[in-house]
C-alpha cells in the first residue's frame, strides 16, 4: 500500500498525463480508504478547473489589448502552452 505522500504526488501527476494502469487503480484503492487524499484529489480537479477558466478570461482580455502583434503571440503562446 502507498503512502498518503505517495498517492498524492501521483494525482497530482495524474491531472498532466495518463498513468500506467496499475498505479491508476493504487491511487483508487487508496482513495476508497482515505477520505483525506480523496478530498486532496478532488480539491485538485477544482483548481484546475477554476483557474483555467481564469487563464481563458485571461485570455479573452488579451485579445482586446494594444499589444505590438509579436508581443501579443508570445504572451498567447504561453498562455495556451500552460492550459
Amino acid at each position: 500500500m502507498k503512502s498518503c505522500k505517495e498517492i498524492t504526488y501521483l494525482a497530482s501527476r495524474a491531472l498532466d498525463e495518463e498513468l500506467p494502469l496499475s498505479q491508476r487503480i493504487g491511487i483508487q484503492v487508496h482513495m476508497m480508504m482515505c477520505k483525506y487524499c480523496s478530498r486532496y484529489a478532488k480539491q485538485l480537479k477544482f483548481l484546475r478547473t477554476v483557474m483555467s477558466g481564469y487563464l481563458s478570461e485571461q485570455a479573452d482580455e488579451l485579445s482586446q489589448c494594444k499589444l505590438p502583434e509579436e508581443s501579443a503571440r508570445q504572451i498567447q503562446h504561453t498562455i495556451d502552452k500552460n492550459l
